[in-house]
């Protein structure tokens, strides 16, 4: 299975950011949603994220959306500009509250970031394959974004379980 993220930047600016390219169509976490033109890419990077198979997860897939915005809302504002404390909180407090739910799989939380500071003209592609079982592993993929200094900062948080 293949899990595809890409930033997409629009066109038109606000504020005399370089913003480019057409509407596009979004799917996030299964729900589509159009993206209009003329949002800047600086202020409003939105991501791309194909279908995770959270079906058969430990834990229902709003119960682990709950339980990632948690550990995002436990980051304490002071501390959300140092990116690698960021990443480091999110991946041990996700693993340890995983850990909690259920003992009958093996979890990987992956961090990864995309900042805009500068030039906003930016694509990332992130792809993960694996080998499993399909009806008893799966993933999920998540966003928070981080807005100061300046710059922002997109966190896309990839849970994997792999049923032991």
């Amino acid at each position: 299975m293949l899990k595809h993220v890409r930033l997409l930047p629009y066109s038109d600016c606000c504020n005399g950011h370089l913003v480019t390219g057409p509407p596009k169509v979004l799917v996030m976490g299964g729900f589509h949603r159009s993206a209009e033109q003329g949002e800047c890419t600086v202020h409003n990077m939105l991501v791309e994220v194909g279908e995770g198979k959270s079906s058969n997860g430990p834990l229902a897939k709003e119960k682990l959306v709950e339980l990632i915005d948690a550990v995002y809302q436990k980051i304490t504002p002071e501390t959300r500009h140092d990116e690698q404390s960021v990443k480091g909180q999110l991946i041990r407090g996700t693993l340890t509250a995983l850990q909690a739910e259920s003992s009958l799989y093996k979890y990987i939380v992956t961090v990864s970031t995309v900042s805009v500071a500068g030039d906003p003209d930016l694509r990332v592609s992130n792809t993960l394959g694996a080998s499993w079982n399909a009806k008893r592993d799966g993933f999920h993929v998540q966003e928070f974004t981080y807005e100061g200094d300046g710059s922002v900062v997109k966190y896309l948080v990839t849970v994997l379980w792999l049923r032991q």
